[in-house]
């Protein structure tokens, strides 16, 4: 994960992520360039890594919008049973695929999930994802990751440094 962001930073790619742990978090952490959404101020203590950032390319928003929160409501199954906190970590999966205002969307998504399913609150950034024709790479399976690799011009036996 960390050489796939570091060859990203080469392309001057930016990372968007939801500041969780494991795959987020390698990335955020090597992604010289971010947009990190978080369901809620402080989210697993971000921002985190007391980053010094003079150009201003590590962004983190404390909140999904509105817009986000009544766009996931009308994505997701069963969002409204959901506790407030549930609701808030599910629009700012929207965010990550769509951007601050919803329009931006990424060009492709890169996840990892267990034994490669469709899972989790990863799963609702997935669907989106496939829904808008976005393609997703998800490296708990080997032929992902090298499409990956493939699609970012990156050969499997390029070194980190």
């Amino acid at each position: 994960m960390e050489e796939i962001a570091i060859h990203l930073n080469g392309l001057d790619y930016t990372l968007r992520s939801g500041g969780a742990d494991g795959v987020d978090t390698y990335f955020e952490i090597a992604a010289n360039r971010t947009e990190i959404f978080l369901p809620w101020k402080g989210f697993n203590k971000r921002p985190p890594f007391n980053l010094y950032d003079p150009n201003g390319t590590k962004k983190y928003f404390d909140s999904p919008t509105d817009e986000a929160l009544d766009f996931a409501e009308e994505q997701i199954d069963g969002y409204r049973n959901r506790k407030q906190g549930g609701q808030k970590l599910l629009a700012r999966n929207m965010h990550q695929v769509l951007g601050e205002g919803l329009r931006t969307p990424v060009e492709f998504v890169v996840c990892w999930t267990r034994d490669a399913k469709v899972t989790g609150g990863t799963a609702h950034a997935i669907r989106l994802a496939r829904k808008r024709g976005i393609a997703v790479f998800n490296l708990a399976r080997e032929k992902d990751e090298g499409l990956l690799r493939a699609r970012i011009g990156m050969t499997d036996q390029q070194e980190l440094f």
